[in-house]
């Protein structure tokens, strides 16, 4: 994990930390890190929460540049009268780093009269279909909802996630196997009989990976 101290600075008005000073120090006392708080970092004021988006969120991302956000400031999560325009998001995506702007950030009266966004977005891609972002915040519980908001509907299958990469490929025990673990198995474990039978013909899926798929439910 990195973290950007100047835009911290910049949106949340924390000074700059020596978070990796700090994070060796607490590792070597024996603490550990909690949920999705920076306290580790030296960051108590913070939290961060990651999500891969799926297929709706992707084609909205790429749209509109937006995500979906709760009704609710997203410091204080009062009910928002103002929505900031942008907020920069940095990262590297497939085709490499590189910046956007994420619209529609809800804000109260009181925390929006800066006229600056008070959330760090920052995101990143494995391939076309496959992209994450990173959402840092001070309050928990908006942060909660808005991964919750961004993880509705499908999410791509592998072989269209990453083509090219087969079933048998060293690709899934090494830089695939977070995203095969975290998004795509729970979404197919939690489809029923039905559901999994049109979600092959939907993404005609090869021989070689409906053989998989059995493989992996028989597994249990």
């Amino acid at each position: 994990m990195e973290l950007d101290t100047a835009r911290i600075q910049r949106i949340f008005g924390i000074p700059p930390r020596d978070w990796r000073r700090i994070l060796t120090r607490n590792l070597q006392s024996g603490r550990q890190p909690a949920g999705q708080s920076l306290d580790i970092f030296g960051y108590a004021e913070l939290h961060r929460f990651a999500f891969y988006l799926t297929v709706d969120g992707l084609s909205r991302w790429m749209r509109e540049s937006k995500i979906r956000f709760p009704a609710a400031c997203c410091v204080c999560a009062r009910e928002p009268s103002v929505w900031l325009a942008s907020e920069p998001v940095q990262g590297s995506f497939p085709e490499g780093p590189r910046e956007i702007q994420v619209a529609g950030i809800p804000h109260c009266p009181e925390h929006g009269s800066s006229g600056h966004a008070r959330l760090l977005v920052e995101g990143g891609g494995m391939s076309d279909r496959v992209v994450w972002l990173s959402l840092t915040g001070t309050d928990p519980r908006f942060l909660t909802e808005t991964r919750d908001l961004n993880q509705d509907g499908e999410v791509p299958p592998p072989w269209v996630a990453f083509p090219g990469q087969d079933s048998t490929s060293g690709f899934w025990k090494q830089s695939g196997e977070p995203w095969m673990a975290t998004v795509f198995r729970p979404f197919w474990r939690a489809l029923d009989s039905a559901g999994k039978t049109r979600y092959l013909q939907k993404w005609s899926a090869p021989q070689e990976w409906r053989e998989w798929l059995e493989w992996l439910d028989q597994r249990g």
